[in-house]
């Protein structure tokens, strides 16, 4: 085994083909560890999306395969007085993930807590009150006594969900609404029909009841029960 050349203190391993465009001797050990060069490498450098790491020699669960770790662990751990380790994160409350000082840093038990955290900030800075939930409907911010809550889910205003549905409907078209039919009441019987074509078959059960006798002169009202009436019409009394 040999030390790597950087200063790590890490163990390199031999290489296991020639490649001598590099200057690999199959067998023999390399310089370097893999991602370590022999210039100086930097204390402190950024690590991308606004965070900071630093060069770490001792032993962290969070640590770089190329011996860095995000400085805000580090400053964290030795204000709790041990390493930050998983599942807990640490929350920038100023909002600056380059702002590492002690004071504005907290310390959150899982990666839930730390995005309430952000949840509740992005609330008070647009309304004023960090308890205060955002409807997903129309953007805006209500008391929770005012929203529908599906717990874990989502939250909304119950006028937003109604004129939603509303505008779905009109966009896919009103459905047709039936036909609402003429009605017509007979002068001899008193019964009602729908439409043209159940007072003209009512007409004619009429003439046909005239024809075979079965008219009371005086009243003017069939004698039978209109048991034989015509099944296609509905005949009620107002």
């Amino acid at each position: 085994m040999k030390t790597c050349e950087c200063g790590c203190g890490g163990q390199t391993r031999p290489y296991a083909r020639n490649r001598h465009k590099r200057g690999h001797v199959r067998d023999e050990f390399a310089r370097f560890l893999p991602g370590h060069t022999g210039r100086r490498r930097a204390e402190r450098t950024p690590a991308g999306d606004g965070y900071t790491k630093v060069l770490h020699d001792g032993e962290h669960q969070r640590k770089h395969k190329d011996g860095y770790v995000l400085e805000h662990l580090i400053v964290a751990g030795r204000a709790l007085g041990r390493p930050v380790l998983l599942p807990n994160e640490v929350h920038h409350v100023n909002g600056d993930r380059g702002d590492n000082r002690p004071c504005n840093l907290v310390i959150c038990e899982n990666h839930a807590y730390h995005e309430l955290l952000h949840v509740r900030q992005r609330a008070l800075d647009a309304c004023g009150h960090a308890n205060w939930l955002l409807c997903c409907m129309c953007g805006k911010y209500d008391d929770p006594s005012r929203l529908h809550v599906i717990p874990h889910k989502t939250q909304y205003h119950r006028e937003c969900s109604r004129d939603r549905a509303r505008a779905r409907r009109r966009a896919r078209g009103a459905a047709p609404q039936p036909t609402r039919l003429a009605t017509h009441r007979c002068e001899t019987c008193g019964l009602v029909t729908y439409g043209g074509a159940g007072r003209a078959a009512h007409s004619r059960y009429h003439r046909r009841q005239e024809a075979a006798g079965m008219v009371d002169p005086s009243s003017g009202s069939c004698l039978d029960d209109r048991a034989d009436a015509p099944a296609r019409h509905v005949a009620l009394s107002l």
